[in-house]
Parts: structure tokens; sequence; C-alpha cells
């Protein structure tokens, strides 16, 4: 049960959005876990769920790895599957620490316990080992009544909501199946104590949303800039042979045109490094900043000490930058969160060979660890992300509410055609509603889209099509209470409720009867 459940949860995310599913699948490994027989029991389950929800939800890791990576399919899919275990760990971890208040009211357990200890186990997928915050249960509530929660709780705590919900379910079902109306007065009291408690937990939480749907957290500033997200289409195997590398660049300049306040390239458009792009190319990009236009590419960056970086680069309009000139440092964003064994390989140098293996492209980037400048767009700061860096919400935080906009520069093409874009889509459309700023995002071979403040899909391009998406894009200032507090006010509440109710289970649960399920445990 515990292993179907939670191969059927990422149908609750992009592109199938069935949002309702979640609080379903969770609520059937909550009841699992009021019958397991121990914490080692409990763990197992949750693993077994995690292996059915990353298993499905993270399915094209083996496209980047085989098609893309030219690793061997049997490794690639025990890659894979090694990944996908590492990343079920956590939901074990859930599982252990519920069960540790297994002595508790069923109520307590699946409104209080089970919730705080997958949020927990969540936020800490989010960063051990550099995070990977995939699937994290609140992005499937984005475009749900649960998503207006998102600008003050985040999407943490728009998952804790939901998993809220998923716990009432599971205590009326509990309550359902396990009715008696031989049992004492009182047990029947606290069976039915736990009903109302569940059902007035998820009044509440819908209450809420109605109240929180719409609410203007921020507020323009000036008036609407006009962009173009220019989408290239370059095959990956194509990107990096220098062959290619003057048509993938006149395949950028000729969608550039049209004289925009804003013309954004995706990750990694200009293939080589920025000083042996040559000067025909800088005199291009002269002629659409001299019409006015801000440019914004995604680039590689070599040092002097032999450092690459990840870059994206901004051209002011007017700028006159070119191959003799030193970029300002205001004019570059270089990525600082890189993806392991995408960015860089973190093994020990004896074992680097494996690069040689696979063929991956530019895999051996440095991070950028020092503060950096928002880019100038025509008075009105931006804040850029580098491909996956927008999966980590909280990073954004350091560079708001000064910036009035957030631009992703991406490259999705590793995950060929998966679901995997779209569930990063979806991880835009929450950064969006989290700080109540309009998302820019161009991605090589889709999807290049405009998210207005609200999280709202306004335009986006077909996949795997070269085009150029024009719109307007309203910057907004002010800031949302997540911007304010970020996750801490939702961590520290979620302590607290484990910490209560382990001060609860020594003074008074070892007597609690419960309505039909062994105190054992």
């Amino acid at each position: 049960m515990a292993l179907i459940a939670g191969a059927l949860t990422p149908l609750g995310f992009a592109p199938f959005s069935l949002s309702f599913l979640p609080f379903f699948t969770l609520a059937a490994l909550f009841l699992t876990w009021l019958h397991a027989t121990s914490a080692r029991n409990a763990a197992w389950l949750g693993f077994l769920f995690g292996l059915g929800l990353f298993g499905a939800g993270v399915s094209w890791i083996y496209v980047s790895l085989h098609t893309f990576g030219n690793m061997a399919a049997p490794l690639a899919a025990l890659a894979v599957l090694g990944f996908v275990a590492l990343l079920a760990l956590f939901p074990a971890l859930a599982g252990w620490i519920q069960q540790q208040f297994a002595s508790a009211p069923v109520w307590q357990r699946l409104l209080l316990a089970m919730p705080a200890a997958w949020i927990l186990a969540e936020w800490l997928r989010g960063w051990v080992l550099t995070g990977f915050p995939w699937l994290a249960l609140g992005y499937a509530q984005t475009e749900a009544p649960l998503g207006a929660w998102a600008p003050v709780l985040g999407v943490y705590g728009v998952g804790w909501l939901a998993a809220l919900v998923a716990g009432s379910l599971a205590e009326l079902l509990a309550f359902a199946l396990h009715s008696d109306r031989a049992a004492s007065a009182g047990r029947r009291l606290r069976g039915w104590r736990g009903l109302l408690a569940a059902t007035l937990a998820v009044l509440a939480i819908y209450a809420g949303s109605l109240l929180l749907r719409g609410k203007q957290w921020t507020t323009p500033s000036g008036q609407p800039l006009s962009a173009t997200l220019v989408q290239g289409n370059i095959p990956i195997p194509e990107k990096w042979r220098p062959p290619s590398r003057q048509k993938i660049l006149d395949t950028h300049l000729q969608l550039s045109a049209g004289g925009s306040d804003l013309v954004i390239w995706p990750e990694g458009a200009a293939p080589d490094f920025l000083q042996r792009l040559g000067e025909p190319f800088w005199s291009r990009l002269r002629e659409i900043s001299a019409a006015g236009s801000s440019v914004i590419f995604g680039g590689v960056e070599s040092t002097p000490d032999q450092h690459y970086y990840n870059s994206a680069i901004f051209l002011p309009a007017g700028s006159y930058a070119d191959t003799g000139q030193q970029l300002a440092a205001a004019a570059l964003y270089r990525k600082s969160h890189l993806v392991p064994f995408g960015d860089y390989f973190p093994l020990p140098d004896f074992l680097l060979g494996v690069l040689d293996y696979l063929h991956i492209p530019m895999s051996d980037f440095s991070a950028w660890q020092q503060p950096q400048a928002l880019f100038d767009i025509h008075g009105h700061p931006a804040a850029v992300t580098i491909c996956y860096e927008d999966a980590f919400g909280e990073e954004l935080l350091p560079r708001l509410p000064q910036a009035q906009m957030l631009i992703n520069l991406s490259e999705d093409g590793w995950f060929g055609h998966s679901i995997g874009p779209l569930q990063r889509l979806q991880m835009a459309q929450m950064r969006a509603l989290e700080t109540g700023r309009p998302v820019l995002r161009a991605a090589n071979t889709g999807v290049t889209a405009f998210i207005d403040h609200h999280g709202r899909l306004l335009s986006r391009l077909p996949q795997y099509e070269r085009g150029a998406l024009q719109g307007e894009v309203q910057p907004m200032r002010g800031a949302t209470p997540y911007v304010r507090w970020g996750n801490w006010p939702l961590l520290a509440a979620l302590f607290a409720v484990l910490l209560v109710l382990l001060l609860l289970r020594r003074k008074t649960w070892p007597d609690v009867e419960k309505h039909g399920f062994s105190t054992s445990g």
C-alpha cells in the first residue's frame, strides 16, 4: 500500500496536476504508520513510499545519464535506483520520527506528529548534501486553493497544510473504520474529539485560502517593461561542438530582433568562453543594445586562476562592451548553487576519469561564494538564477525585497521529452507566489514562459520548438510575509509541536486508549 501510494503521488504534480491526489496517497501512508509495530517498521514503510514517489517522479534522471550522458543503460538504471533509494531515506526518517509518538492518541499523531515529521524531513532533503527539494509536497498545490498560503508560509508551509489535510482525511477514515458503538463513553468521546479537530483544521485551512486568494502583497513599480524570451532549441549533442558555435550564436541573435526593453537568452546560450566569442558577436550585441534593449544571456566564464563559472552576462541598453574590455562585476551573475554530477563532480581526483567516460560538457564549474549585485534593468533591480537554483526559494531571500522581478536562465534539454521541465515550471510558479514577483523564464528547449506575481502562467512557448516569446512584465515592490521571515517561523513551530508531544508522552500517554489501534510500540 505504501509503495503504490508513493508511486501515484507524482500525478499530483505537473504536468498531471491532480492536486487533490496527494491528500489521499499521504493519508494512505499515515494509515500504514498507525499500524506500524515498531519505529523500524514505520521507517521501512516510509522508505517504500519514497521508492514509489521518487522512482516515478524523478525517472527523468535516467534520460540525463543515458541519453545525454552516454552512460550504459544498465549502469544508468543502477545509478537512478541508488539515487532514488537515497531520497527515500527522508520519508523513512519521517516514519521513524512519528513513531516516537506511537502511544499518543490517534488524532494527535495524524494531525500533529505525522505532518510535522513529514515536512521536517522534506526540509532536510532540501539542503542535506547540497539539497534536492524536488517533489516537495507544497508544489502540487501551486495552482490549487492551498497555493494562496505560499506568500505567507512558503512551499514547505503549503506542504504542511497539505499534510494536515491528509492527516484529517486519515482521521476520518480511521474513525469510520474503527468506531465501536459498544465502546466506553470515554473512548467514543475521544474518537469524536479527534474527528472534530480534523474537521475544524480543514475548515480553517480552506477559509484561510479564501481570505488570502488574490490578496495583493506587493505593488507595481513603474510601468511594465516589454521583454523577449529567446528559445533556441539547440540539441544538447550539438550545443558544445565547436563547428556549431557560430550557427548557434546567429540563431539567438536573429531571434532577438524586435526592440524590446529586455532580451533574455537561456543558460549557456553562448557555447564558448566569453573571451573567445569574438568581436563580430559583440558588435551585433551592441546593435541590439543601441536599439534600447538590455540583454541577458548565459555563457561560460574562465578566469586566470583556472576557475570556470556558469554565468549570466548583463549588457544594459547602450552598452559598448567588447572583447577588449573587462566586464564589470555588476554585469555578471555567477551560479552559486551547483548541481552535483551536472555542474561538477563531487569525487576524489582518482575518480574524475568518469568525466571522460560520460562526455558531459562543461561539468567542472566552480561555485561563486560572494554576494552578487542585482541587474538594473531600466531602473528596476532583477534577481537572476541559473537553472536549478530557482528550486531553492530560501536562497532568493537575501536579494529581496530589493529585486523587483525574477529571471531564470535554464537548460532543460537534459530532461529530454520527460516530465522534468514541466515540474521545473511549477517550481518557478511557486517562486512567484512566495515572493510576489513576476518570473521570466528562458529555457533552451522550453519551457520558456512569462509568470505573473500571483504565480499564474501568462504565456509560454511550445517545448522543443525554436522561437521568441514576447510579452510584458510588471516589476513589483514590497515584501510578502515569507520574504520577511523565510522558513524559520514554520520550522520553529513544527519543532515546538514535536517537543510538546514528547513532553506529553512522558506524562499521560501510556494510559490512553485509542479507537481501534494497538497502544504498543
